[in-house]
């Protein structure tokens, strides 16, 4: 589950293969549980296999799901209250974990524990910008990706990823598109 930047919506995935966004922004601590219901869902076969993670693009309501399906599918905001397909990149292997970078870079966790950094392009496709060294992932799946602001009062951006088996991790830190690409380490 992920709110969205503006934290108005709250963006849910499940094992069912379907994605529902819920408008949180009217609750309150009064709000009977029961009178929740979902803004938008996902339309039928949105992905063919259990939708493992989500995260939201930064500044247009967009999003993205990840799926055992091998897919990432970018989400759309349409008029009214839904979401349309935007685009879908296959992998050759089930992703696990998506996150968003403020700059809208895309960061995948795989089940194979490799993690690539792709982006959206202007001709709305996914391209694959970098893919971690394997010797520098985990042994096992992926179960989060994180993006965090470095500290610095800049727009830099740094990588922490956790994954599942000895305790491995993959720090990826850079200033920009391409340091981000170029400087890996181990942690």
């Amino acid at each position: 589950m992920r709110f969205s930047p503006d934290s108005q919506y709250l963006l849910s995935v499940s094992r069912d293969r379907d994605w529902a966004v819920w408008d949180v922004s009217a609750l309150s601590d009064t709000t009977p549980e029961h009178s929740i219901t979902p803004l938008a869902t996902s339309p039928p076969k949105a992905h063919s296999r259990i939708i493992w993670d989500c995260s939201w693009f930064p500044e247009d309501l967009s999003f993205a799901t990840v799926s055992r399906d091998k897919r990432l599918v970018l989400w759309d905001r349409a008029e009214g209250r839904s979401w349309t397909l935007g685009c879908s990149q296959a992998f050759d292997t089930p992703v696990t974990a998506v996150d968003v970078s403020v700059d809208g870079l895309i960061l995948l966790g795989f089940e194979s524990g490799s993690l690539k950094i792709c982006r959206r392009t202007p001709q709305n496709t996914v391209q694959t910008l970098h893919e971690v060294p394997i010797q520098q992932c985990v042994t096992h799946s992926i179960n989060t990706v994180q993006w965090r602001p470095m500290r610095t009062g800049k727009q830099e951006t740094e990588t922490l990823i956790s994954g599942e088996g000895e305790g491995k991790g993959v720090k990826v830190t850079g200033k920009s598109e391409e340091e981000h690409c170029g400087r890996c380490k181990e942690f």
